[in-house]
Order: structure tokens, then C-alpha cells, then sequence
């Protein structure tokens, strides 16, 4: 990456952050608002802002965990892997609009990334286990495909779970970071057990994806609210 790039790069980090920060993005939905894989989300209805984002990994890296605690704010320590893709609904309040985020927990990924499931897609989260080396292989597989298939507009949040087993850690932080910015990611290292480290990715990629819908008046505006 050049050095223009780069400094770009870093720039928009700190307008990405800016608006999660100071815009407040706050839940505002009840904690039985949840949706089934079956309902299809309706972009763009009805004013309403409606944001698809995919969460794809391994098995056993904590996708359905990230789920529940961001859906519900729930955490299970015994909670299965799932067997089936499911669908997470909440609504985000950003400045005077309405953010319906949907997360598609998507089940055996390589063979689900289909065109029907990239359709309308926003945003996405993939997930590894930073205990597990070959977790953290097979998510950097599914981003290369994902790229592949929709190319480097859609924003991707490359997340590595369960930093509170540090101590057992396979992958290393630096080795993560350079292979996330070589595949034009974000990397995050958090736990399902802290409701704010969930909480704070999700809203990080909720600022990504509304700064870079909008066009470059909207985006002044914004950054003139920042100041």
C-alpha cells in the first residue's frame, strides 16, 4: 500500500470512529425483536434504512454467540454450535434516523455464499478463534471469495474472538492486522462475553456503511457535525 493510500486510509478510521463516538449510536429495540432465517429483509422500505450484514467463520468461533449478545444480550457458555443459519434483528437509532441491522449467521459458509445470500448485502463479519490457527485460515478463505464475488465496496470487519483466552492464543495480533489490511479488512479482537466489545464492533461497521452511502455533500455535513 503507498503511502497516499495509507494516510487515506487512516484518515476515514478516524471519521468511522468520529461517528460511532459522537453520534451515539443507541439500540432502541426490545429485546424479543428477533427475526427467523425465512424473512428476507426489504432494503430501503419505507424510509427506513435496512442494513444486511453477513456473518461468516468456522465452526465453533462464536458467530451465533456474537449474534445472541448483540440480538438479545445474551451469552450462553454452553451454548452448540448451530446447525442452521438464522437470522438477528436490531434497530439502531443514528442521529434522527432509523438503522434496521439484520445479521444473517451463516452456517457451513464455503458452501453458502451464494448469490441470492450476497444479494442487497451491507456489510460483513468474519469471525475467527484466536486460539485456533486454521480458524483464522478458512475466514481469510471466505473473504477472498466474498471479494471475489462483490468486490472491495461492501466494508468487511474481520473480527478475532475470545481475546480473554490470550494466553492461548495461535494467531498473532501483528500477523492478523497485516493480513487484514492486505485483504482491505478492519480487524477487531474481542469476547462474546463483554456485551460492549460486541456491541462497539457492530456499531463501528454501522458508522463504515452509512459514511460511505453518503455522497460527498452529505459527507461534508458530517464532518462539519464532528468538529
Amino acid at each position: 500500500m503507498n503511502e497516499k493510500k495509507k494516510n487515506n486510509k487512516i484518515k476515514n478510521y478516524s471519521i468511522y470512529d468520529s461517528i460511532t463516538k459522537k453520534l451515539k449510536l443507541k439500540i432502541i429495540s426490545q429485546p424479543e425483536e428477533k427475526s427467523d432465517y425465512e424473512r428476507k429483509p426489504k432494503i430501503n422500505s419505507n424510509n427506513i434504512m435496512e442494513y444486511k450484514i453477513l456473518i461468516i467463520g468456522d465452526h465453533y468461533t462464536g458467530k451465533t454467540s456474537f449474534c445472541l449478545r448483540f440480538a438479545l444480550n445474551e451469552f450462553n457458555l454452553e451454548i452448540k454450535s448451530s446447525e442452521q443459519s438464522g437470522c438477528y434483528l436490531k434497530t439502531i437509532l443514528l442521529l434522527d434516523k432509523e438503522i434496521k441491522v439484520y445479521l444473517i449467521d451463516v452456517i457451513n459458509s464455503l458452501n453458502n455464499l451464494k448469490e441470492e445470500l450476497l444479494k442487497n448485502v451491507k456489510g460483513v463479519i468474519a469471525i475467527y478463534d484466536i486460539t485456533k490457527i486454521k480458524t483464522f485460515e478458512l475466514t481469510e478463505k471466505l473473504i477472498k471469495e466474498i471479494r471475489q464475488k462483490i468486490g472491495n465496496i461492501v466494508p468487511i470487519l474481520f473480527i478475532g474472538n475470545k481475546n480473554d483466552l490470550k494466553f492461548l492464543r495461535d494467531i498473532d495480533y501483528d500477523e492478523a492486522l497485516e493480513k487484514a489490511n492486505s485483504l482491505n479488512c478492519d480487524l477487531r479482537e474481542i469476547n462474546c462475553i463483554d456485551e460492549d466489545s460486541v456491541h462497539e464492533a457492530i456499531k463501528y461497521l454501522v458508522a463504515k456503511i452509512y459514511y460511505n452511502d453518503l455522497d460527498e455533500n452529505e459527507k461534508e455535513n458530517i464532518k462539519n457535525i464532528l468538529k
